[in-house]
């Protein structure tokens, strides 16, 4: 696949990719099996001129594969070309749509398992998706991550992770790094979770940091805790939960006091007494 990459940059050069039978030919290829179909995808919305050919074919592969939203997108834009759509466009379209209101419905159940507890439920669902000829999409992700946190098992969950880019095509974002540092800081691999947001491609949030400081707070590392509640803080100077966090880690370093005074500074108003208590994996935090 390198290899019709480079051959079609050099087409692209050379100024014969324009050339409808080169294109398809690459197109066909790429959206074949074992091809790169975001690829494929990317010659099309380049080409000045996309033949049928070229928007069935790619039109397909990605209904059939893990972007059946991605196969609604392409179908409007071919609606807007000089390409009318054909009779054999359609069932390729109807069965995105159809497949997107499956798994809509499917990741709907996942996440409501996920957030309420029932991660061995959540999991399940997950592994029984590509038995209902259903691909993962990325919400699919945030809700089987979401699962992983409490399941005590963050191998699985990094699992789960990686098989985003190399099974399915999709790019995890920031929510998905914030999953996986979850997961990995309740097992107690907090020094591994800060390098899981270490290599991000993006810039870390608050809530991404706050999740491994969940972590050092839950398995009493207070040096680590004290250098990412810096870190929390920094992203979002005014949130109160950062706050509550970092002093519960502080405390045990001896620096509520300057946890309060950088409260002071930043203008936030007093945090009120809180508890926490951990049932069946999940954190319950009570105020007064």
């Amino acid at each position: 696949m390198a290899h019709l990459r480079q051959l079609h940059a050099a087409l692209v050069k050379s100024g014969h990719a324009k050339d409808p039978i080169a294109a398809s030919r690459a197109v066909s290829f790429c959206a074949g099996p074992g091809g790169d179909v975001a690829y494929a995808e990317r010659i099309v919305r380049h080409h000045p001129r996309p033949n049928s050919f070229m928007w069935n074919t790619v039109i397909r592969a990605l209904s059939d594969g893990a972007r059946p939203e991605a196969a609604v997108a392409l179908f409007v834009d071919m609606l807007g070309s000089p390409t009318p759509p054909e009779r054999r466009t359609l069932p390729s379209v109807f069965a995105a749509y159809a497949r997107l209101a499956k798994l809509s419905s499917w990741n709907a159940m996942m996440q409501g398992l996920a957030v309420h507890g029932h991660w061995q439920e959540a999991i399940a669902l997950f592994s029984e998706l590509k038995s209902h000829s259903l691909c993962p999409d990325n919400v699919t992700f945030i809700a089987v991550l979401t699962a992983y946190g409490p399941s005590g098992m963050p191998d699985e969950a990094k699992a789960a992770f990686a098989s985003m880019a190399t099974e399915h095509d999709l790019e995890p974002g920031i929510e998905h790094y914030g999953c996986l540092v979850d997961a990995l800081a309740r097992a107690g691999r907090l020094r591994e979770a800060e390098d899981a947001i270490l290599a991000m491609p993006m810039a870390p949030d608050a809530a991404v940091w706050g999740a491994l400081l969940s972590g050092c707070r839950l398995h009493g590392d207070a040096e680590l805790g004290a250098r990412v509640a810096r870190e929390a803080v920094r992203c979002d100077p005014r949130d109160r939960g950062a706050y509550v966090l970092a002093a519960s880690v502080a405390a045990r370093v001896g620096d509520a006091a300057g946890v309060r005074g950088r409260m002071r500074e930043a203008g936030v108003d007093k945090v009120p007494g809180c508890s926490m208590i951990e049932v069946n994996g999940v954190v319950h935090e009570f105020l007064s």
